[in-house]
């Protein structure tokens, strides 16, 4: 249900969008999210096709909010990056993917407090909420559920390595 609700958003995000091809690009990203979620793959692909490969949509916030998202408060950090917790947690900090890298700090407690590498918690970087080398992702996942082409769509995204790091 969540999922076909926000379909129908960005079903209207779509139509008054149509003036901004930035907003567009970004809400046919999310349509091509939900589409993948829903199991529709060939409607997921078809919704992703007209973004661009090197579309980027990133926010960035002010220095003096990141810096208090992340800030110390009673000698402990606000936020701490997870590594396999629970029983079925994802191992972030230990997966070798290098999105989900981390740096090691330590709390006014002695504790060891794990903080994202990707984006600074300074607030200088920006946060890529949706790229067009998340559409060709898109396609490729489509065409790996109907035995498509998936494997060369990822080996095209790897020859555009450098354009895919800056856009992270």
């Amino acid at each position: 249900q969540v999922l076909e609700r926000a379909l129908a958003s960005l079903d209207t995000a779509v139509a008054i969008s149509a003036d901004s091809a930035r907003l567009l690009a970004f809400a046919r990203v999310g349509r091509g999210r939900a589409l993948l979620g829903l199991g529709r793959y060939a409607e997921a692909a078809v919704a992703v096709a007209a973004v661009p490969t090197g579309f980027s949509y990133a926010v960035q916030y002010p220095t003096d909010q990141m810096a208090n998202f992340f800030r110390l408060q009673s000698g402990n950090w606000r936020y701490n990056m997870a590594d396999a917790e629970g029983v079925n947690g994802l191992s972030f900090r230990t997966s070798g993917d290098p999105r989900t890298t981390a740096v090691q700090n330590t709390s006014a407690n002695g504790r060891p407090v794990y903080q994202p590498v990707r984006h600074s918690t300074t607030g200088t970087s920006p946060i890529v909420l949706a790229s067009g080398f998340e559409a060709r992702l898109v396609v490729a996942e489509a065409a790996l559920a109907t035995g498509g082409w998936w494997l060369s769509g990822l080996n095209a995204l790897r020859n555009h390595l450098p354009v895919l790091q800056a856009l992270t």
